[in-house]
């Protein structure tokens, strides 16, 4: 990926959240529990990055609601993040289960625990 994208904690649990279909802003503000300038923000920024896109939903009777959903850009940022953190929860779980403190720390010293790939 682009090292000049956001790839903050926060970016990726508003796209996981709208990955579950959770895709207005207040659904996102309550089931995060960021701030809505927050979410506000990351959600520009994820426009901006072309991991996902905003339109307008006409309800009946309600008007136009605006949601998001992800772009195969966002979910290959997505799977790709998640499978990288399945794969380290293994790796810590089996030098767990081996009793390899030593590894365990090694690994834990070394690995960046942001969300840069």
């Amino acid at each position: 990926m682009s090292p000049h994208l956001n790839d903050s904690p926060t970016h990726f649990i508003v796209l996981n959240t709208i990955y579950k279909n959770i895709n207005t802003l207040d659904k996102i503000i309550k089931f995060t529990k960021l701030t809505k300038s927050e979410v506000e923000t990351i959600l520009k920024e994820l426009e901006i990055q072309r991991r996902v896109i905003k339109f307008e939903k006409k309800i009946f009777f309600l008007g136009k609601k605006t949601q998001y959903k992800l772009t195969d850009t966002g979910l290959k940022v997505l799977t790709s993040k998640q499978q990288e953190l399945e794969n380290k929860l293994r790796q810590v779980q089996q030098l767990y289960s081996q009793g390899d403190k030593a590894q365990l720390q090694h690994l834990w010293e070394t690995t960046d625990h942001g969300c840069h790939f």
